[in-house]
């Protein structure tokens, strides 16, 4: 993860057998005054967010695949912070949940 200062942008390394953005959905999802982040390919759960660190901007969410030079794919999302003064330490607001396909 990086905050630089207007947005955050989120780089997740993806199982072997995900090799085209079509298998995955990308989601921020406001949820009572916070917000959560979820990719999904199929029917797993890659990552999950809830809540996020501090507000995001549900729209937009930009998201792109990429290989690594040692061949590792992984999926990079950006999105806007709803307050450009808060500093992410982390993802995930202390006490929430976070889920990880490879934890």
């Amino acid at each position: 993860m990086r905050d630089d200062g207007s947005e955050i942008e989120v780089l997740l390394p993806l199982p072997t057998d995900i090799t085209s953005k079509k298998d995955l959905t990308a989601t921020l999802t406001p949820k009572g005054g916070a917000t959560r982040l979820s990719i999904v390919a199929a029917d797993r759960t890659l990552l999950l967010v809830d809540p996020l660190w501090a507000k995001a901007q549900a729209e937009p969410l930009y998201w792109c695949l990429e290989t690594s030079k040692d061949g590792q794919m992984h999926v990079q999302l950006t999105f806007e912070k709803v307050d450009e003064e808060v500093e992410w330490d982390s993802l995930v607001k202390p006490g929430g949940r976070f889920e990880c396909w490879f934890s």
